[in-house]
């Protein structure tokens, strides 16, 4: 009878264990506006800004990274950089670490980052929640305008 508990027991946990699955953090890039920049390699030491820049730039992709746990916030800004180098970004903006709840797209980024002309619907972004992944973290991919440049469209 113990030989069968303990065998149950055994079985019960592995499979507790293999359903308990990591996923690893990833992350999503979301065009705003048609700007295409050239882009960078992944290891471009990307700006991070936490004030608004001096020089004239533009807001042009989202960068919305996902993860399972808390211990996954440094990847998943890792992640967020490399995808910003990968879009051309001269700068990024990282937003703060969410929970994977419903929030008010309204009042989460800073008011030099979402202009509502420049966003043409609004300044509000679509949300989309993954079960897999507790925290979120977005990123607002900037480039600046230099003179004579000319937007190319793809």
């Amino acid at each position: 009878m113990r030989t069968a508990c303990f065998w149950f027991l055994i079985l019960s946990l592995s499979c507790v264990v293999g359903c308990a699955r990591r996923y690893p953090p990833v992350a999503f890039v979301d065009r705003l506006v048609e700007i295409y920049p050239e882009p960078r390699p992944q290891d471009c030491g990307i700006t991070v800004l936490t004030a608004p820049p001096q020089q004239p730039h533009k807001v042009f992709a989202q960068v919305r990274s996902y993860g399972a746990s808390s211990k996954a916030m440094k990847k998943m800004q890792t992640l967020i950089r490399e995808k910003a180098c990968e879009e051309g970004a001269d700068a990024i903006v990282l937003l703060p670490v969410e929970q994977q709840d419903h929030v008010m797209s309204d009042s989460m980024y800073p008011d030099w980052v979402a202009h509502k002309a420049d966003m043409g619907y609004g300044g509000r972004f679509q949300r989309w929640v993954d079960k897999h992944y507790v925290i979120a973290q977005r990123g607002m991919a900037i480039v600046f305008k230099r003179e004579g440049q000319v937007e190319k469209r793809r």
